[in-house]
């Protein structure tokens, strides 16, 4: 089976296109105007170390919100519901929290108290997006789609009378999966002046554009990825665990749940020290568990090496290995498949969430060898869950890029790149009409949802927004990962 490598080569005659840079003197100028604003600059991040005060908890510390949520997409009202504590299964949206970033009700806010309003005028805002749309200089927006989603979601707001009356103006960045070109894309969604930035995928990718970002005093959200240099930050906000926190959850489940106290275990990842938190609690937990250290605990080119990919599979079989974690990009963990299968080698493989775990269609990253393959998910899959904001996302993708772009892709992006945005906009609307970023920031730091489909949301006054996963098992068949456990669990 072709990797996705192979997939992406054959597009490049037709699809090639440069990594996105934008023009680095505007970005620099932009830059040394924010540098030499250091006052406000500053006052924005001493400003979001503050949270918003906690809101009213009921039985065993579970935010409780109230308030009716904004409109949707469709123009329809969202369902939400606060996170649960523990390992809980949420049955149901509850009702949205009242707006927490804004001035009381009934008092005008301040310019001190929001904080920053750059980009964001009386008819519009202006937000920022960075993801890889070039994977090595090859275009793969036709088959991950990622731009075409993000424009059907966002014009299907506007047309629902935007946020608060504002409309949304998106600018996406290729971040080429490369930290150099996403800090590039940083500076360049700076030097525009976008009210906030939201990263989407790659470890790597998201420390360069994030650290910079909240330097720079501007919020900066994503999924969760590695802790160094990002928690503890003001102004920087995870969707999701981190790949620290999975460390030990992974650890657990392959000790409880797939025999890995008697079954001689790796651990196979991305070669970055963005990873290196996730290695270590993934080895430490593993060793308090059956003290012992992993059969095989290697790092791998972080783009794929295939004469390095063989090599590690050779080293498993040797091994023994039974049960292999992997933590890497999509297409590695396809390549390291392929590879392993090519000896008729065929260990358990355990994918990390918040990537596309266990990548088991060809036509979208992945590889039938795969089938079988267990793995954390942040999000539900779509097909077993119907949601508003799945159907909303199917219907505007209909409406707005269906005709240009064919069929809306699988996992990933998919209904969950709506999912994620849907958090955006929930937030962005619960700051209210005095919209800044500082509001903003208190508004996340006491943001409690659920929109059905990713992770319940409730950060409690911190800067992650759920500790928890669901367990998915790659199935060739139908191409697809199929739901196993959808018990939203912080432990195994």
């Amino acid at each position: 089976m072709a990797s996705w490598r192979t997939i992406a080569v054959g597009l490049a005659a037709v699809a090639m296109v440069a990594a996105g840079c934008g023009p680095k003197k505007i970005a620099l100028q932009r830059e040394r105007e924010l540098r030499g604003a250091g006052s406000s600059v500053a006052a924005g991040a001493a400003g979001n170390a503050v949270g918003a005060q906690p809101e009213a908890q009921g039985a065993g510390g579970v935010t409780a919100t109230t308030a009716a949520g904004p409109a949707s997409p469709s123009g329809a009202a969202t369902g939400t519901g606060a996170a649960t504590a523990g390992s809980t299964r949420t049955s149901g949206p509850a009702a949205a929290g009242a707006p927490t970033g804004g001035a009381a009700a009934g008092q005008p806010a301040s310019a001190a108290s929001i904080g920053s309003t750059e980009g964001v005028t009386d008819t519009s805002i202006k937000i920022g997006i960075h993801a890889p749309l070039t994977l090595s200089g090859v275009n793969v927006e036709p088959i991950l789609k990622f731009k075409a989603i993000s424009n059907a979601y966002w014009s299907a707001v506007n047309d629902a009378g935007g946020i608060n009356g504002r409309k949304v103006d998106v600018d996406i960045e290729d971040d080429g999966y490369d930290p150099g070109t996403a800090l590039q894309a940083c500076r360049n969604m700076i030097a525009k002046k976008v009210f906030f930035i939201s990263g989407t995928a790659g470890a790597d990718q998201v420390a360069a554009c994030g650290q910079y970002a909240i330097k720079q005093g501007l919020p900066y959200t994503s999924l969760g990825v590695t802790e160094a240099g990002l928690i503890g930050q003001p102004g920087y906000y995870a969707f999701t665990l981190s790949y620290e926190q999975q460390g030990d959850l992974q650890a657990k489940y392959i000790v409880h749940k797939l025999g890995g106290d008697t079954k001689p275990a790796a651990l196979i990842r991305f070669n970055s020290a963005n990873a290196d938190g996730a290695h270590t609690h993934f080895d430490n937990t593993y060793r308090a568990l059956t003290n012992k250290s992993p059969a095989v605990d290697d790092a791998v080119d972080k783009n794929g090496n295939n004469q390095e990919l063989t090599s590690e599979c050779l080293k498993m079989q040797q091994a023994g290995v039974q049960i292999v974690s992997v933590l890497t990009a999509p297409t590695v963990f396809s390549d390291l498949a392929n590879a392993c299968s090519g000896q008729n080698y065929h260990p358990q493989y355990v994918g990390w969430g918040n990537t596309d775990g266990c990548p088991v269609d060809p036509q979208n990253l992945g590889t039938p060898n795969l089938d079988g393959c267990v793995s954390f998910q942040t999000g539900h899959q779509p097909a077993q869950f119907k949601t508003a904001v799945g159907d909303q996302c199917r219907a505007a993708w209909a409406k707005y890029e269906q005709s240009n772009d064919g069929d809306m892709p699988k996992q990933p992006p998919g209904e969950q790149t709506c999912a994620y945005f849907d958090l955006i906009r929930e937030a962005l609307a619960r700051t209210g009409k005095d919209l800044g970023r500082d509001a903003f920031k208190r508004t996340l730091s006491g943001f409690a949802y659920d929109n059905g489909l990713l992770n319940p949301i409730n950060f409690g006054g911190s800067q992650m927004g759920s500790h928890a996963v669901v367990i998915t098992k790659a199935d060739a068949n139908s191409k697809q990962e199929v739901e196993i456990d959808s018990t939203w669990s912080t432990t195994y």
